[in-house]
């Protein structure tokens, strides 16, 4: 893993409409805040995520692994690291969100030891 940096916009950009099914919109301006970490594989970006801290609360926000990189283990690798990052600096509690139909997220977060504590539905207003 490494940060993210401007240079990584266009492949992040690819592998978050991957992963989510659409292009995120505020991706540069994340870029210039900093915080975003990249996962890197044999070489190629194959994953993002922005870890972030909140008192004695650790958060993952923005997890993905590209899919043609998903079922090899990197994202549990992954997910692990940050976690035992977060309890190794203090944290007591680590959160996440995720689509409630996304059922291979849920099935990793669940396995390694996430439980859900609320769930939210999201809606959309078509425009013109």
């Amino acid at each position: 893993m490494r940060p993210a940096t401007a240079d990584d916009l266009e492949v992040l950009t690819g592998l978050l409409t991957a992963a989510f099914g659409q292009a995120p919109t505020h991706l540069a301006a994340a870029l210039r805040e900093g915080g975003t970490v990249v996962v890197v594989h044999d070489g190629a970006v194959v994953g993002t995520l922005r870890p972030e801290r909140d008192g004695e609360s650790g958060g993952v926000w923005g997890f993905a692994v590209d899919p043609r990189s998903q079922g090899r283990g990197i994202g549990r690798d992954v997910l692990r690291r940050v976690c035992r990052q977060f309890f190794d600096d203090g944290a007591t509690t680590v959160r996440l969100e995720v689509a409630v139909d996304n059922d291979r997220a849920l099935g990793l977060y669940t396995s390694i030891g996430f439980t859900r504590v609320s769930t939210e539905d999201y809606y959309d207003l078509p425009l013109g």
